[in-house]
């Protein structure tokens, strides 16, 4: 390779960001609006990133955060 090119991403690499970039757009509107439902995307999202070998611990964390807090919100409502 030549010096100062910048090798292409290869199309898994590609498509693990944008789940990640999925799963962070879903973390963000569900704490923010519907956390259970939104969760779940979060985790399903951040999983396949992960199955494609892109790092996305961060928002499989806030998926659960979503989840527990949709909960509690939806109890304390109730």
């Amino acid at each position: 390779m030549f010096q100062g090119t910048v090798p292409r991403r290869s199309a898994q690499r590609s498509e693990g960001l944008q789940h990640r970039r999925n799963a962070g757009i879903l973390a963000v509107t569900g704490f923010l609006l519907a956390g259970p439902v939104f969760g779940v995307l979060v985790i399903w999202q951040a999983g396949k990133a992960s199955s494609l070998s892109v790092r996305s611990t961060g928002w499989m964390v806030l998926g659960v955060v979503d989840i527990i807090a949709g909960i509690l919100v939806a109890s304390t409502i109730l």
